[in-house]
């Protein structure tokens, strides 16, 4: 039974990254760049704390979004 409760919770939490990982990766790589090329290095910042904090509530959240 501890083995099964393991790989379920292996399985949860290599999902959780994943979809954490698509999200960082979909506004890092294709929204972020149009968006920051005018700003200045305080907008910037800004907007990237906004970015790692939506990453970590997806991983916190279980991956329950779509990037």
């Amino acid at each position: 039974m501890a083995e099964a409760y393991s790989g379920r919770l292996a399985g949860l939490l290599r999902d959780r990254r994943g979809r954490a990982r698509a999200l960082l990766e979909a506004r890092l790589l294709n929204e972020y760049p149009p968006i920051l090329s005018g700003k200045d290095a305080h907008g910037i910042r800004e907007d990237m704390e906004k970015l790692v904090a939506e990453f970590y509530q997806t991983l916190h959240a279980g991956g329950q979004c779509t990037p």
